[in-house]
């Protein structure tokens, strides 16, 4: 795992020296305090915004990368040729959302208790 992150690092390094990304711009320094045994430990952990990741994606010879790597050609070529995205997933939970909607208004119309003068 040590040498994962290592090539990790150097990779995104490689990103900022290339100038492919702003590291201003893409990183974000947060502080994280642990105790160590009766000792509290302050680190600084730098945090990556998407940029990174898909740019350090692109760089990792691995199957992990190669496979994202095929996803991501993928949903870039449908982006081109269609000339837009779909989230099916998401699509799918919109339209549920507007029946539902539907229903309710539906709903409105129809009484919903029975008056009488008698």
């Amino acid at each position: 795992m040590l040498r994962n992150c290592t090539n990790i690092r150097l990779h995104i390094n490689n990103c900022f020296k290339e100038g492919e990304l702003n590291k201003v711009a893409t990183v974000k320094e947060s502080l994280t305090v642990q105790l160590e045994g009766s000792r509290k430990v302050k680190r600084k952990i730098e945090h990556y915004n998407l940029n990174v990741i898909i740019s350090v994606r692109y760089r990792v010879k691995s199957s992990q990368g190669t496979r994202f790597r095929q996803w991501a050609t993928q949903r870039l070529k449908e982006y081109l040729v269609q000339g837009y995205a779909i989230n099916e997933k998401r699509l799918a939970q919109k339209q549920q959302e507007v029946q539902t909607l539907k229903d309710r208004i539906r709903g409105l119309g129809e009484p919903n208790f029975i008056y009488s003068c008698q």
